[in-house]
C-alpha cells in the first residue's frame, strides 16, 4: 500500500482510496482502531478461549481458520455463543454446541476467564462492545481481506478519499477490483492485478502483477 502512496506523490494526485467502498474503509479504520485500544486475540487465543462469542459474521466464509480455531476451543470445552444468523450453520459445519443469544449482554463474561468476541466487517463494530469488561474480553476481528488491516493504517494516515464526480478524469486500481458503478464516467481506468476482475476487463490500459504464491518470501 506504500507504493500506492508514493504513486500518487509521483503523479501530483491527493486522491487516494485504500478501499474500493467508503463504508468499508471507515469500518476498517475503527476496528483497527479498537485493535489497538483493546486486546487482540490471536489465532492461539480463540483456540484456548473458554467462552467465544460470534457476532453477525459467517467464519465459514470470512475466516476458515477461525472457524477450525474455535472448534478447538469447543472441543476443549469452550462455551460457544452466537449472535446473528449464523449458529445454525456452524452447528451443522463444525459437529459443535452453540447457544444463540440475542446480544452481548446476555453473555455473562465475568464467568470465564478467557473470553473472545469475533466479528466481521459486514455490520461493522457491535455498539454493544464499549458495554464489556475490557480487563478480561479479547476480540478477533474479520476484516475485508490479507491486506486491510495496513490498508485502514495507511486510510487513517493519509487520509481515505472518495471519489469526485466531474472532477476524477482517470484511475489507476492496483489489484482493487472497483465496482462497476464507481467507474462510470471516467474518461480513462489503468489497472494492475494478477486476477481477472471488471476492473481489469473495463481497463484501458492493464498492467499484470505477481500472485502473492509467485513472490519471494
Amino acid at each position: 500500500q506504500q507504493a500506492v502512496v508514493n504513486l500518487a506523490g509521483f503523479l501530483e494526485t491527493d486522491t487516494v482510496c485504500f478501499f474500493p467502498d467508503e463504508d468499508e474503509a471507515v469500518r476498517a479504520m475503527a476496528a483497527v482502531s479498537l485493535l489497538e485500544e483493546r486486546k487482540r486475540a490471536s489465532m492461539a487465543d480463540v483456540r484456548g478461549a473458554d467462552c467465544i462469542v460470534i457476532v453477525d459474521c459467517d467464519l465459514l466464509e470470512e475466516g476458515p481458520m477461525m472457524a477450525l480455531a474455535v472448534r478447538q476451543a469447543w472441543r476443549a470445552g469452550g462455551h460457544i455463543f452466537a449472535i446473528g444468523s449464523v449458529g445454525e450453520n456452524l452447528e451443522k459445519a463444525l459437529s459443535i454446541f452453540v447457544t444463540k443469544v440475542d446480544s452481548l449482554a446476555d453473555v455473562k463474561f465475568a464467568e470465564y476467564r478467557n473470553p473472545v468476541v469475533a466479528f466481521g466487517m459486514r455490520s461493522g463494530i457491535p455498539p454493544a462492545l464499549a458495554t464489556i469488561a475490557a480487563g478480561t474480553v479479547k476480540f478477533a476481528v474479520l476484516l475485508a481481506g490479507p491486506n486491510a488491516f495496513g490498508a485502514a493504517l495507511l486510510a487513517r494516515e493519509n487520509g481515505q478519499r472518495g471519489f469526485t464526480r466531474g472532477k476524477l478524469q482517470g484511475i489507476i486500481a492496483v489489484e482493487a477490483d472497483v465496482k462497476p458503478v464507481l467507474l462510470e464516467g471516467i474518461p480513462f481506468v489503468a489497472a494492475i492485478d494478477w486476477r481477472l476482475t471488471e476492473t481489469v476487463v473495463r481497463s484501458d490500459v492493464f498492467l499484470p502483477a505477481t500472485a502473492w504464491v509467485e513472490s519471494d518470501g
